[in-house]
């Protein structure tokens, strides 16, 4: 039986690290070494003036970055809103798009929060009990870690499910960019965009595989993610 468990668990997951691996880290590396001239504070502002959501959103600088609900507030790091990067940048448009759903869809991005928040304590909890559970002899070995396998999937399934929330977010940002002149150069127009609709699909392994993955963004890829997630 904890064999038909593990297998069936393991199908999200694995569908979760396929999309992370061929969807967001593949694009990410190509486009570590990009550099624009502009700054993400100044593409935020053209962005959402572009959008027609200036009024709707406020942009605030803070030590973490993150997008907050009602009202709805754009938080930029210092690294991002002085980042010229296009992984920096292609970050702020994805937020922008998210604090432009957050405007006028909250529900939505409130359903993804908490699936991301789900993603990072589920799986993690489950383990310290399965642990605690093995130790004292009350759960044999392979059943624990079919039921820690299981939590991973559980959790993959809800951020696959929520996912669309992000794509949405990363579309309508990233077709901004690309249909204006938040970048003047064309070429940095379209490898921003293209960053910023590969990074809707980052957060779609829960947060230990996240971690173990990894970001191709480097040590401070992952320090912003992990804060975001904290904020």
């Amino acid at each position: 039986m904890w064999k038909l468990v593990l297998l069936v668990s393991l199908l999200p997951t694995v569908v979760a690290v396929i999309f992370r691996k061929g969807l967001c880290d593949r694009v990410l590396v190509k486009s570590r070494a990009g550099v624009t001239n502009q700054t993400g504070r100044e593409l935020a502002k053209s962005v959402l003036r572009r959008a027609k959501a200036e009024e709707e959103v406020s942009i605030v600088e803070k030590r973490r970055a993150g997008v907050s609900l009602q009202p709805a507030e754009l938080r930029l790091s210092k690294d991002l809103a002085e980042g010229r990067g296009v992984l920096a940048l292609g970050e702020v448009a994805l937020m922008c798009g998210e604090s432009i759903v957050a405007a006028r869809q909250p529900d939505l991005l409130k359903w993804r929060q908490w699936a991301v928040r789900f993603g990072w304590a589920f799986p993690a909890f489950t383990m310290v009990v399965v642990v605690f559970a093995i130790v004292v002899g009350k759960v044999p070995a392979m059943w624990g870690i079919s039921i820690v396998v299981a939590a991973l999937g559980i959790a993959s399934g809800i951020l696959l499910a929520s996912l669309t929330v992000m794509r949405e977010a990363a579309g309508m940002a990233a077709r901004v960019v690309e249909d204006s002149a938040a970048l003047p150069r064309g070429a940095d127009r379209e490898e921003v965009a293209q960053v910023c609709r590969a990074l809707a699909y980052r957060r779609v392994v829960p947060g230990a595989i996240d971690w173990l993955m990894g970001s191709p963004r480097g040590a401070d890829g992952r320090k912003e993610s992990r804060a975001r997630i904290e904020g």
